[in-house]
C-alpha cells in the first residue's frame, strides 16, 4: 500500500524487516509509555486482556485456521490494556488458539522499566477460567477478576469463586 515512489515493495519489507529484529518498534511503545506514564500516569487501577481474531490472506508464520470465519487463515492477537485502555501488552498467534495461551506472552512483552503496583486487579472474560491463567496472573502480581463461565460453574458448584467484576472489559475491547 506504500507508494511506488519510495521503492520497491520487497525492498520496504526486507527494511521492515529489519527494523522489526532490531526492536525498533518494542523501543519506541517502551519509550512513549514511559514519556505517558510521567506526563499523564498509567491507570493501574483496573487492567483487562482479551484476544481478538484479524484475517491474515497471505499467511505466514503465526497463522492457522480460524474457527470463526469459514476455516480462513488468520491470526489471534492478545491484548492488555490499562484502566484508560492504553496498550500495556500485546502478543499474536496463530487464530486456532485459545486465549488462554496467549497470556503468558502478552504478560511477558509488557515493558519492565515501568513501575507496576503489587497486586493489580486484572479483569478477563470466562473464556480465560482456568488454573493455569491464574497462575500465570499471580506470577506477574495480578489478583484475577474473572466472569463466571456459567457451564464451569454448573459443574463445579463453587458460589464464592469469582470477585465481582467492575464491568471495565470493554476498554480493551475499544483498542483492538
Amino acid at each position: 500500500a506504500i507508494p511506488r515512489c519510495f521503492g520497491s515493495s520487497s525492498a520496504i519489507h526486507r527494511f521492515f524487516q529489519l527494523l522489526v529484529e532490531l526492536e525498533f518498534f518494542q523501543r519506541i511503545w517502551n519509550e512513549y509509555l514511559i514519556e505517558y506514564d510521567e506526563k499523564i500516569g498509567i491507570n493501574f487501577s483496573v487492567q483487562s486482556m482479551d484476544a481478538a481474531i484479524t484475517k491474515a490472506p497471505l499467511g505466514g508464520q503465526s497463522t492457522g485456521v480460524s474457527p470463526v470465519d469459514r476455516k480462513k487463515i488468520g491470526t489471534k492477537r492478545s491484548l492488555l490494556v490499562d484502566g484508560n485502555g492504553i496498550p500495556l501488552g500485546c502478543s499474536v498467534g496463530s487464530a486456532n488458539q485459545h486465549d488462554t495461551q496467549l497470556v503468558k506472552a502478552t504478560l511477558a512483552s509488557m515493558p519492565k522499566n515501568l513501575h507496576y503496583p503489587r497486586m493489580q486487579r486484572m479483569e478477563l472474560d470466562a473464556g480465560y477460567d482456568s488454573q493455569e491463567v491464574r497462575v500465570a496472573l499471580f506470577n506477574h502480581s495480578y489478583v484475577p477478576q474473572i466472569a463466571c463461565n456459567k457451564r464451569k460453574s454448573k459443574i463445579t458448584k463453587k458460589v464464592n469463586r469469582y470477585l465481582p467484576l467492575t464491568k471495565e472489559r470493554w476498554k480493551v475491547e475499544r483498542s483492538h
